[in-house]
């Protein structure tokens, strides 16, 4: 009961966080549209090829620990096509749990509606690994680098997400999934960047 609990305070969360964001830029999203449908019509549709952003938020465990942890990262998008249906993206994040574990990756984009993205894509998990329970982790990760203790699992992430347009600014929800193993995690938050 305890972990159905949880798992519904999160998704609530997230929720939360989606509408707040709706709400809050909704009446500037508003103003903008009708002056950027002016100059779309002169100009054709417009958007940045490159963003970058930061995203604040958490990370929740679906296992054993059924944890929640608070989470940091840095993200950049580059669009490959004309429409800019398509874009490749790399990621670093810092999730502060027990022994702080470092995500990297690069997902490939896709931009089904104006302000609406997906991802998905390969990335690693680095953490470090008490020596005293090495032993036990030998078979879910292997050693990377010189470094003893320091680890990394293969993960693969999907997510979407939505960004609203405030003032050369972005602002929106973002939600993904990382499969690390057996086990899944939610990643959620907010992530404000910038396109050019």
């Amino acid at each position: 009961m305890k972990i159905l609990m949880r798992m519904i305070f999160q998704i609530s969360l997230a929720l939360f966080i989606f509408i707040s964001t709706s709400a809050f830029s909704q009446h500037y999203d508003k103003e903008h549209s009708e002056t950027h449908n002016s100059q779309s019509s002169e100009h054709g549709a417009h958007y940045h090829r490159n963003h970058i952003g930061i995203f604040t938020g958490g990370t929740s465990e679906f296992g054993n620990d059924n944890d929640t942890n608070f989470t940091l990262g840095v993200d950049y998008v580059r669009r490959f096509t004309e429409t800019g249906f398509l874009g490749v993206g790399v990621f670093g994040e810092v999730m502060f749990a027990d022994h702080t574990k470092y995500l990297l990756g690069v997902p490939l984009y896709l931009y089904p509606a104006k302000h609406l993205w997906l991802r998905a894509g390969p990335g690693l998990e680095i953490f470090e690994v008490d020596q005293s329970h090495s032993g036990s982790q030998s078979n879910k990760a292997r050693s990377v680098g010189s470094k003893e203790g320091t680890n990394t699992k293969f993960l693969l992430r999907a997510g979407l997400g939505y960004d609203y347009e405030i003032r050369g600014f972005t602002l929106g929800p973002c939600i993904s999934f990382d499969f690390i193993d057996s086990e899944t995690f939610l990643v959620w938050g907010v992530n404000i960047g910038m396109g050019f």
